[in-house]
């Protein structure tokens, strides 16, 4: 089967403009020059076209093979990039898709790309493999390509990484849409020691808890994400460089960080076709470098906020539309602070 979805956003921007028509991202909020403290822009970025292709089906080989493509290359720049290639047999998924340490089902819609800022979620090459027992129980394990992102300094330096990141979960669901599910991540980040010229390891690891909740007309979204050296699991964080920062007690050496992240979502449906999205989202991480002074860590990302009330209307199963408000801000460990606000209007079409 081949499927095209084709989205297109209106946004108004106030404050301090995020100069991605597609994603609002606290993190990436600076100070905005003076004349451009609001900006109006259009974009079909997050169109989308997919792939799915099924071998020997209904059998006890079936096997699977989907690719999907988004036309976004990054700020306002068009272009073609893969944001699903995988295959699944027996429970196995390899390829280049959603890490298993994420949780897909617990996070609310937005029309906005980036999803609540403390979403435990980012594309990842995989090796995973999850198993169902009965209806109700499933649980999940992988091996999955090590990313992360660090400062150094004059004294430590990146190297290549030697093993891959251990994602696993287990997840119990009560009725057709209400689950739990308890996950976790341990990984190894290796760096080079100038001081000592030799290679350095640090053990990271992550846990998050996360699920829906379904009652009456209202369905409860929640995420909580912690962990040390694992800052880049966490969406407002990529990029960041905080995965491993320079320790200020010991030239040579790196710490890991501590981060924690957390969000809620309470969605009221309307009807089958209309319903309505309030989010709060909280980001935070910590340093020990600059708790004991080290003032270069200053405009380091400390923590940043996320808030989102939304309507989304959809008069037929395949066209959808809706308006939503977003605020944001960003915080360093210098104190400095910046905040947005974004009004975002949809239409996307779905075959």
């Amino acid at each position: 089967s081949v499927g095209a979805q084709f989205k297109s956003t209106i946004n108004y921007d106030w404050g301090n403009p995020i100069q991605s028509p597609s994603s609002f991202t606290p993190s990436v909020i600076t100070a905005a020059s003076k004349g451009n403290k609001s900006n109006l822009d259009f974009t079909v970025q997050r169109s989308r076209l997919s792939f799915n292709f099924i071998g020997l089906p209904d059998t006890d080989n079936q096997l699977g093979v989907y690719i999907a493509m988004i036309f976004n290359n990054g700020g306002n720049e068009y272009g073609v990039k893969i944001n699903h290639a995988y295959a699944k047999y027996h429970g196995f998924t390899i390829g280049y898709t959603s890490t298993l340490f994420s949780d897909q089902t617990a996070i609310p819609y937005t029309i906005d790309a980036q999803s609540p800022n403390s979403t435990a979620n980012f594309s990842n090459t995989v090796v995973n493999y999850e198993h169902r027992f009965q209806n109700n129980m499933k649980i999940g394990v992988g091996l999955e390509k090590n990313v992360n992102s660090i400062t150094t300094n004059n004294y430590t330096n990146k190297v290549s990484q030697r093993l891959p990141d251990m994602p696993l979960y287990i997840q119990y669901r009560w009725n057709k849409n209400s689950h739990i599910r308890l996950s976790s991540v341990i990984r190894n980040i290796s760096y080079r020691n100038i001081e000592t010229n030799s290679n350095n390891n640090i053990f990271g690891w992550g846990a998050k808890l996360s699920g829906i909740l379904e009652f009456d007309h209202f369905t409860l979204y929640y995420m909580g994400t912690c962990g040390k050296g694992v800052a880049s699991y966490i969406e407002d964080n990529l990029g960041q460089n905080i995965d491993l920062t320079p320790s200020a007690n010991k030239n040579g050496t790196m710490q890991a960080t501590k981060s924690w992240g957390a969000y809620g979502a309470l969605q009221y449906n309307f009807s089958k076709r209309l319903f309505s999205t309030l989010i709060y989202s909280h980001v935070r991480n910590s340093m020990d470098s600059y708790k004991s002074g080290n003032i270069s860590f200053g405009d380091q990302y400390k923590y940043g906020q996320y808030a989102v009330a939304n309507i989304i209307w959809s008069p037929n199963k395949y066209i959808q539309t809706g308006l939503e408000y977003l605020w944001g801000n960003r915080n360093n460990f210098d104190n400095t602070s910046h905040h947005n606000n974004r009004i975002m209007a949809m239409f996307s079409v779905s075959l």
